[in-house]
């Protein structure tokens, strides 16, 4: 603060000099800085209703998951389960007593058991997936085997209905480093779901090939039925939970609607994709598109 003496005046004078500059200006910078504070907090409180709103939209989506899980579950084991139980009572009350009879009834016990295990098994699946399965355990593994493994698992299926499957394998395919177990079970969900809604052709085609050379490195393996296929308005929605077409609940086919559910996050854990190719009553095929490296990649 300088003193400075003016001689017209006679007298000292104190001139005050704000570090801002003038009053105006000081006056000036401490507004714009307010209302810079105003905004802020105006922001903060708008990010964190949205998270809120967020935060609820999703537990809300979550309870009502859990809701068609539960109802969904419940409804379709509630089938074999009466099925099961009115044969046992059959077979234990003596109503039944013809051996060809006995032996039928034997059969129908078998298939809803073996109904009922399938089904178990795509719901803890489906519960080990929304609680974070782990699929990081993974190695090399030949195509051909994992599809030999898949055709196995659904051996009784295939021959119980007289299906003709015919597998096309490319040779020299290179290894995909995956999950084998995982990827087993996606590849057979999609060959029992060809079996079941092939219909009346009982032809099913496995097929895996790798990708041109314009493409980048991945193999491809096919799933193919001739059999009641899928509309074009429904193909983006067959791999939600519990979703089942329109076509396959007028047919009365049983089935949890999870099964392409697990197929894709399977495969997506794998960092690959699925697609599929559809027409009403000229048949579907599904393929997975997984990329191929070396053992020790990371996928």
């Amino acid at each position: 603060m300088p003193f400075r003496s003016d001689p017209n005046a006679g007298e000292w004078q104190l001139l005050l000099v704000h570090r801002a500059g003038s009053l105006d200006r000081a006056i000036a910078v401490a507004r714009r800085r307010n209302i810079a504070i105003s905004f802020g907090v105006v922001l903060l409180v708008a990010a964190s209703i949205g998270s809120i709103v967020v935060s609820t939209r999703r537990a809300q989506r979550l309870a009502r998951q859990q809701v068609e899980f539960v109802a969904g579950v419940s409804h379709e084991l509630r089938t074999p389960l009466s099925v099961i139980r009115s044969a046992g009572e059959n077979l234990s009350d003596g109503v039944i007593a013809e051996p060809a009879q006995v032996k039928r009834y034997g059969a129908l016990i078998a298939e809803e058991g073996r109904r009922l295990s399938e089904m178990v098994e795509q719901v803890m699946a489906f519960a080990g997936f929304n609680a974070g399965r782990d699929l990081s355990e993974r190695a090399a593994a030949e195509v051909s085997v994992l599809i030999a493994n898949a055709v196995a698992d659904n051996g009784a299926l295939i021959e119980r209905n007289g299906f003709t499957l015919e597998q096309c394998i490319s040779p020299g395919l290179p290894a995909v480093v995956v999950n084998a177990a995982a990827l087993t079970q996606a590849i057979a969900n999609l060959i029992s779901n060809a079996v079941k809604y092939s219909g009346p052709s009982r032809w099913v085609r496995v097929t895996a090939e790798a990708a041109p050379a314009s493409r980048r490195h991945e193999i491809r393996i096919t799933v193919e039925d001739r059999g009641i296929g899928i509309r074009p308005d429904e193909q983006d929605r067959i791999f939600e939970p519990f979703f089942r077409s329109r076509d396959v609940l007028a047919s009365t086919m049983r089935g949890s609607g999870l099964g392409l559910s697990l197929v894709r996050r399977i495969v997506e854990a794998h960092g690959g994709t699925i697609s599929v190719k559809s027409s009403p009553g000229q048949g579907s095929a599904f393929t997975l598109h997984l990329p191929c490296g070396v053992a020790g990649e990371t996928v």
